[in-house]
């Protein structure tokens, strides 16, 4: 974790973390957006997928979303409901 301290203001930051946990899960297209846009509806997929391993996706972003990017909180909440 990166921290930068500046008066007033403390910034926390995980791009190793998040870099390595992208590119363990197959996700690393490089594509770096705000992942939800707005009254988007999710919907459970027909594809299956193995649960194990969307479980321990939706752990790691939580994690991510806890520290220092309380931007995805919504969306990975949002996604682990499913």
């Amino acid at each position: 974790m990166d921290a930068v301290c500046s008066p007033g203001e403390i910034v926390l930051s995980q791009p190793a973390y998040i870099r390595q946990m992208t590119a363990s899960f197959g996700i690393d297209d490089g594509i770096e957006t705000t992942p939800m846009e707005a009254n988007l509806a999710v919907e459970r997929s027909e594809i299956k997928c193995e649960d194990r391993k969307y479980r321990a996706m939706i752990g790691a972003l939580l994690y991510v979303a806890r520290f220092s990017r309380p931007d995805i909180m919504v969306a990975t909440n949002l996604l682990a409901r499913h």
